[in-house]
């Protein structure tokens, strides 16, 4: 494994936050491990002042800063997923693995995510999500009827699956291309029930093109875990 993209869904809500979460995104740490991190951080945000400020506090961090030009009829974390897949695809040099995440799921141990990453890479590297959970946790008919709607006919409620929970994961390059080609990252998110369906949308995706029988999970210690700051103070909705 030598080089790693990771494409953070953002959004501006409080600067003390966003502040914060960029100091913790430590990527540039891998390095010590001869793993290149390029760092994505895709912006839900309509042109003007808040996309300035998040633009200006990333590129300051020395990350990458785009701004999902598509929201909000493709917004939440897919939103910003399909924007980064679609800017990944004029990098001249593809990466050997892509990690999509919340800007909120930090690297907070380098030693350990690279051996899990290492791990990963030998067991042949096949989709998997970072942490699970149980599919019938909450799952709502309208979050039901969502994702039969996004996975379309050969949706098997029944099936063996899991949750991809905080809708983040990991995935070869390889698997990205093939995703993009069927159209995983194309239906419209505006609304904020989608983005409670995406959990189960991916889960449902990845386990089915991982190993139906045993769902994958690529954390457990792999030494990301995920930020719970508070971001009330601010009255704006929310625009992931």
């Amino acid at each position: 494994m030598r080089r790693l993209f990771v494409i953070l869904a953002a959004h501006l809500q409080n600067q003390d936050v966003e502040n914060d979460l960029l100091l913790r995104q430590q990527y540039k740490k891998l390095t010590a491990f001869n793993i290149s991190a390029d760092v994505f951080v895709i912006g839900n945000e309509p042109p003007g002042r808040d996309n300035e400020k998040l633009m200006n506090m990333v590129r300051r961090d020395g990350l990458n800063y785009h701004r999902n030009v598509d929201w909000p009829d493709h917004g939440w974390e897919l939103g910003a997923y399909r924007a980064g897949v679609a800017l990944l695809k004029d990098v001249a040099a593809p990466a050997d693995a892509v990690l999509f995440a919340q800007d909120s799921f930090v690297l907070t141990d380098a030693v350990a995510f690279a051996k899990k990453l290492g791990a990963w890479a030998a067991a042949g590297a096949r989709p998997a999500c970072l942490l699970t959970f149980p599919k019938n946790v909450a799952f709502h008919p309208d979050l039901v009827k969502r994702v039969k709607r996004w996975v379309g006919p050969s949706y098997d409620q029944g099936s063996n699956w899991r949750g991809c929970t905080f809708n983040s994961f990991i995935m070869s390059w390889r698997d990205v291309v093939a995703f993009e080609k069927l159209n995983i990252f194309a239906p419209a998110t505006p609304d904020r029930r989608d983005s409670l369906a995406l959990e189960r949308y991916f889960g449902y995706i990845i386990s089915h093109t991982s190993t139906p029988s045993k769902p994958s999970q690529f954390c457990g210690a792999c030494g990301m875990s995920k930020v719970h700051l508070n971001r009330n103070d601010n009255k704006k909705a929310p625009r992931r």
